[in-house]
């Protein structure tokens, strides 16, 4: 994700991912002269046991997204797996 700083990003992404039942597992984030950058990893395989898809997951943070005002790429560790592949 990279947008302008502002307070609660993190917090109202985290809220997102926890209202999903996903566990984050390791984020890296950064402001430079007011833009702030993020990566999240997190565990998605709890949203099969809540009837949801990663699709679902995909959507939401994206909504968040851009209800702050970031733009965020949000891709399944099996695209990455893939291109690193090839």
């Amino acid at each position: 994700m990279v947008g302008q700083n502002r307070t609660g990003i993190l917090s109202r992404l985290t809220d997102v991912i926890s209202g999903l039942g996903c566990d984050i597992q390791n984020v890296s984030q950064t402001i430079v002269s007011g833009y702030f950058t993020m990566i999240l990893i997190v565990e998605v395989e709890s949203l099969q046991k809540q009837g949801k898809t990663f699709d679902e997951f995909r959507r939401a943070l994206l909504k968040e997204t851009e209800a702050l005002g970031l733009q965020a790429m949000v891709m399944h560790e099996d695209v990455l797996k893939a291109m690193h592949r090839v």
